[in-house]
């Protein structure tokens, strides 16, 4: 078993838990597959969330888990059919950077509301 995760360490996922840190809680071997899972718990979430020993999200399938807080941005980032003529959510480099204002401002603001609760 090697990962450079340990139990207890503080650890990130801010492309699938944005604003969330996250503790590990376990390293354990599952008895069906025999692969080893790492157990993760987020502030303000009841369920664990499980990576592999790379960091990787079932969902995501590419490693996720840091050791450090990240920022990620959609630059580029749109939503349309071949047909349409007009993407129907189409990010500029600014309207990103305010969003990311924006979601750190509602993440210290919920934090203060909430802190050691």
């Amino acid at each position: 078993m090697e990962t450079i995760f340990k139990e207890g360490m503080k650890v990130y996922d801010s492309f699938n838990f944005p604003d969330k840190e996250g503790i590990i809680e376990t390293i354990r071997k599952e008895s069906l597959s025999g692969e080893y899972i790492i157990a993760v718990s987020f502030m303000g979430m009841s369920d664990y969330q499980y990576y592999s020993l790379d960091g990787s999200l079932e969902i995501s399938y590419r490693p996720t888990l840091s050791t450090n807080p990240y920022e990620v941005w959609f630059v580029g980032f749109q939503q349309r059919s071949p047909e349409d003529k007009e993407p129907i959510n189409d990010l500029s480099k600014e309207e990103n950077f305010i969003f990311g204002l924006i979601r750190r401002y509602n993440s210290m603001k919920e934090y203060s509301e909430n802190g050691d609760k």
